[in-house]
């Protein structure tokens, strides 16, 4: 994934922001059950392109339901280590 940002130092990458706003207007429509679903499938496709960390990142930075939604795609894509980090953080 390239790093092409479009703000200031330090902003998240475009790249990221887009495919984390595809994912979400993809999972909106869904039942739950497939919601699951495409989440998995979709975290072990980024995964393998080496994406998912970035995802991780963006959705980590939105709502209590989007860092939900990093977790289980976390843990969808083997992401041992965002798992880890994240065990002691507050859901506010």
């Amino acid at each position: 994934m390239s790093r092409i940002t479009d703000g200031p130092a330090g902003a998240r990458p475009a790249p990221a922001r887009d495919a984390t706003d595809r994912l979400l207007v993809e999972l909106a429509p869904l039942p739950h059950a497939g919601r699951l679903r495409h989440l998995a499938r979709t975290a072990h496709a980024l995964a393998a392109d080496g994406e998912l960390p970035a995802v991780l990142a963006e959705l980590a930075v939105r709502g209590r339901y989007e860092r939900r939604l990093a977790a289980l795609a976390a843990l969808a894509g083997r992401q041992t280590g965002y798992l880890a980090a994240r065990l002691a953080d507050p859901d506010d």
